[in-house]
């Protein structure tokens, strides 16, 4: 099996818990993380942002009139090329002026981008924090919330951007991490530098995932492959 991406490393930034979190199920630690209102609308993170990302998916489906409506899964938001390409040596590459990356121009001068395989509420977090908004921070995530962050960070390298935060959101969920249907959280622990839950899970995962006659492999009749680390299945 791989190794986590990065050293577990102690948060610069401290929190004061109000409660006791070990009661709690993991379906129970949930925060909307995208506003909840006009699915239509342009979510301003940078009020005076100069890009627009299209994020989750293009398709279109049909209202009840028949015509074409934007699917609620899509968001768009409004940034700072300028902040992204600080918190992200991947944006960095396709948004600064030396990137070449292509961009439509919108109307109002802005350009837009299309993120369509990325979960709109795990990227706008990320993009909260790269633009200062800590007051929109959730206090806690589920564990799909963290797969998604963990998936976003990994696939832009925004882990030591969401890194202070780290700590309280995975506090109520790493009891749960070695449950069925907890997989991924190989990932999670993979992509955050969790040394202790990846090694733990690897090897239990290993002790009690079966294999099929074509090598695919399954743990509680589960078929593993999807969010998991370079290596771990195969």
């Amino acid at each position: 099996m791989a190794s986590p991406s990065s050293s577990e490393s102690e948060s610069t930034i401290s929190y004061d818990s109000d409660s006791d979190s070990s009661d709690r199920t993991s379906s129970d630690v949930t925060d909307s993380v995208v506003e909840e209102g006009d699915e239509s609308a342009t979510i301003d993170v940078a009020p005076f942002g100069d890009l627009r990302l299209l994020v989750g998916t293009n398709k279109r489906k049909r209202d009840a009139e028949g015509e074409d409506a934007a699917d609620p899964c899509s968001k768009t938001y409004l940034v700072s090329s300028l902040v992204l390409c600080l918190a992200s040596p991947v944006w960095r590459a396709m948004f600064s002026p030396q990137g070449g990356f292509l961009e439509a121009n919108t109307s109002d001068g802005s350009r837009e981008v299309r993120f369509a395989e990325d979960d709109p509420s795990a990227l706008l977090l990320v993009l909260r924090i790269a633009h200062l908004q800590f007051r929109q921070i959730p206090a806690t995530l589920n564990y799909k919330q963290l797969l998604n962050l963990a998936l976003v960070c990994d696939k832009y390298d925004t882990v030591e951007l969401v890194r202070p935060w780290l700590p309280r959101w995975e506090k109520p969920l790493r009891q749960f991490a070695f449950e069925p249907n907890q997989e991924e959280w190989l990932f999670i622990a993979w992509t955050f530098g969790d040394t202790e839950i990846y090694k733990e899970l690897a090897s239990t995962m290993v002790s009690d995932s079966t294999t099929d006659e074509v090598g695919q492999c399954f743990r509680s009749g589960r078929l593993l492959g999807n969010n998991m680390p370079p290596g771990a299945i195969g």
